[in-house]
Formats: C-alpha cells, sequence, structure tokens
C-alpha cells in the first residue's frame, strides 16, 4: 500500500496536475485532519501523524465526496512542504507521557488555494501500550562465558581465546531460532584492536537490538552491558611470585630429561671454550669430570610490554636453571668450574591453576661459563631492554 502511494504522489508530482478552489476564501482548521497513533510497546513505543488526505480533498478542494487514489494523492502533492504536521516527541514513549501535534500552514499556501489557517497545536495524552516483554541477555539460563571449553548447545557463549595478556574474544549464539536473543547483536568496544589484558581486567560486552524498531514492538532489554572478568583464562607467569614450588615442580622433570640428553657431549662442556663476565676466554675444556649439579638460583625474563607495545614475538617468559659441572682444562689440565643452564619458554598457569609446560620450547645453553655472574650478565641481563629481570630460590638437589 505504501510502494503505491508513494507511486501516485510520483506521478501527480510528474503530471503537473494542480488543484484550484472556487468562490471566496475560507477559514480551515487542518489539524483536525490529523491524528496520532501509537506503535510498540510501553516505554519505547513511538507516534506517528496520519493525515486525512480525503476529508481534506472534500472540505478544502471541494471534490467529491467518492474520491480516488489519484484523487489522494493530488491532495498530498498539494499539500506537501506547505502543510506541515508534526508530533513531537515521537520515540521511547510510554503510558502516560504527553505529546504535542501541531501543523503550520505557509502564506503561499493560503493565498493559492484561497484558505485562511493559522498553526495550531494540540496535546495528545499516551494510553494503551502493551508492556514488554522483558529480556535478559545475560540471563545465566542462556549465557555463558566459556575459555577452553567447547560451546553450549542453544546458548550464547561468549569465548575469551588465548593466554594472558594476548586474547582474542569472539561470540558464538546459538540461542534457539525462535528465542529473542537471535535478534542481538552483541559487542565489544575494543573489538577489533589489541590491548593486553591483566588477570584483573575486566571486559565490557555490550548488547543491541539488530533491528530496533521491530525488536521494540515487543520486547525490551533488562540490560545492555555487563562486565566480564578474564580471571579464568590461562596465563602466562609474569611476576616472581608466580614462579611457585608447583610450577618448579613441573618444569623440574623437563630439565632433568635435558641434562640428561646431553651427557653423550659431557654436558654440553666437551672441547668447548670458557669465558669469564666479559666474555674473554679463558679455558678450553677437554671433558667433564663427574656429574652436574642445579645451583641454588634461577631466573626468569619476563616480558615488560605496556602502553600498547606489542609483543611480535610472542615471548612472554623464560626460566633458566643454571647448573655447575667440573672440567678438566686442555692446557693446564687443571679442574675447574663450568656454568650452563636449562631454560624453557612461556611457562603457563590454566585456567584450573594447573602448571602447563608440555611442549613448551626448553634446552640447554650452549656457551660455556666460568661462574654464575658471568652466566647471568651474558645469558640473563642481556633481555633487560624488553624484560623484567627476576631471581628466585632453586632446591633441586
Amino acid at each position: 500500500m505504501k510502494e503505491l502511494r508513494r507511486l501516485l504522489l510520483i506521478t501527480a508530482a510528474t503530471a503537473g496536475l494542480a488543484l484550484s478552489l472556487t468562490g471566496c476564501s475560507k477559514t480551515v482548521d487542518f489539524l483536525q485532519y490529523a491524528d496520532v497513533t501509537f506503535d510498540g510497546i510501553n516505554g519505547q513505543a513511538t507516534a506517528t501523524v496520519n493525515v486525512d488526505y480525503n476529508k481534506i480533498g472534500t472540505d478544502v478542494f471541494d471534490k467529491g465526496k467518492t474520491q480516488t487514489d489519484m484523487d489522494e494523492a493530488r491532495t498530498e502533492t498539494a499539500m506537501m512542504g506547505e502543510v506541515n504536521y508534526e508530533v513531537t516527541p515521537s520515540e521511547n514513549l510510554s503510558n502516560g507521557d504527553t505529546v504535542t501535534l501541531s501543523v503550520e500552514i505557509s502564506d503561499y499556501f493560503q493565498k493559492e488555494y484561497k484558505v485562511t489557517a493559522k498553526a495550531a497545536s494540540k496535546e495528545i495524552t499516551v494510553s494503551g501500550l502493551q508492556e514488554p516483554e522483558m529480556v535478559d541477555p545475560f540471563d545465566d539460563s542462556i549465557f555463558t562465558t566459556i575459555f577452553s571449553e567447547n560451546p553450549e548447545e542453544g546458548k550464547v557463549s561468549f569465548e575469551i581465546i588465548g593466554t594472558i595478556p594476548e586474547l582474542r574474544l569472539n561470540l558464538i549464539n546459538d540461542a534457539p531460532e525462535d528465542s529473542p536473543l537471535k535478534n542481538l547483536q552483541y559487542y565489544v568496544d575494543d573489538f577489533d584492536t589489541y590491548k593486553e589484558y591483566s588477570e584483573d581486567d575486566t571486559i565490557a560486552l555490550h548488547v543491541k537490538p539488530k533491528a530496533p524498531q521491530d525488536f521494540a514492538k515487543k520486547y525490551a532489554l533488562t540490560r545492555d552491558t555487563i562486565e566480564i572478568p578474564v580471571k579464568g583464562a590461562p596465563k602466562y607467569i609474569r611476576s616472581v611470585d608466580e614462579v611457585t614450588q608447583d610450577v618448579l615442580d613441573a618444569v623440574k622433570p623437563i630439565a632433568v630429561a635435558r641434562l640428561e640428553d646431553s651427557a653423550g657431549s659431557d654436558y654440553n662442556v666437551h672441547k668447548e671454550s670458557v669465558f669469564d663476565a666479559d666474555h674473554n676466554e679463558i679455558g678450553f675444556s677437554r671433558e667433564n669430570v663427574g656429574e652436574p649439579r642445579w645451583v641454588d638460583v634461577g631466573y626468569m625474563i619476563s616480558w615488560r610490554g605496556g602502553d600498547g607495545e606489542r609483543n611480535f614475538s610472542s615471548e612472554y617468559n623464560d626460566l633458566f636453571i643454571p647448573y655447575e659441572v667440573e672440567y678438566i682444562d686442555d692446557k693446564t689440565e687443571e679442574t675447574g668450574t663450568a656454568v650452563l643452564g636449562f631454560w624453557i619458554k612461556n611457562v603457563i598457569i590454566d585456567s584450573d591453576g594447573s602448571v602447563d609446560v608440555d611442549g613448551h620450547a626448553n634446552s640447554i645453553t650452549m656457551t660455556v661459563y666460568d661462574s654464575i655472574d658471568a652466566f647471568k650478565k651474558n645469558e640473563i641481563d642481556k633481555s633487560a631492554d624488553s624484560f623484567d629481570i627476576y631471581e628466585f630460590p632453586v632446591n633441586w638437589q
């Protein structure tokens, strides 16, 4: 019906059809030809002005009582831009609200069509609106947050993917097809931007109807935002407080196995140069003497980050556990102490609190040093520009 009226208006305007009046000027109350209808639910209704062009055609333009659609279109075309109706306010209306219907008539229209009319207005009280069906888009029965679990069938699942601080967000709306939640759009403010998250952060998840006017005809949201804690996602350990005994207990079997693998090369001191803290060669090892022993201190380097700096290497922590082994100097035949170390990258605390080290990159350092200080200066301190450095006790003897 709306398309037909639009076509008729275009036809009337294109044809240049004019309306004419005969006789003397008449006084017309244009407000009587309009009323207001309210669509939607209580609190979210809209107001629309409806104009009786048929009645105007009869009273103002002296048309007969029987008019065609084209007759009404001619009337509407003649009034377009010259007789202007407005209702205010027109949105988010509730029962008991008051709206104002007003009309203004141009001087040109009054002169052209021999009409005397004044701007007028009247107040109308909103009534008869139905109460909305309230929808909680974050109700526990239909909405869930997941980290590493599979999405729940029939629910809206907000996925927090990855390991703190580098997380990716995703939403799966598997609500039933007849659920109002299927017509909602969930979104976050920084969905397309990189952001580092800490364990104490929250994510503001918002929701809005995909088609607000259609949604508002029946439903209303109880809330449109929820703060979802990041805590619960796996995290890379970033501070020395997180290097717990559980972490060391999880790392130790891997370190011991790696050291045993190096036994064939005398624990990496077979025919190797030995360096001091300034990387001066102070000896050359021919072979090891006896078994290696873990020292009582370890080191962690932790990605400093911050200020939106992206960690493109995806290296967030490395744990170093040094070990000592005696060797025979090839020139002096004297016994010296060599220091090397085991390292493992990106130790993770899983969402259930367990330590994740399975399959993580690890190895033995390749350069032989003559002291712990030399080892730390060359293997640990070199990362100080981008990483924080921590020291922690080790008791692996």
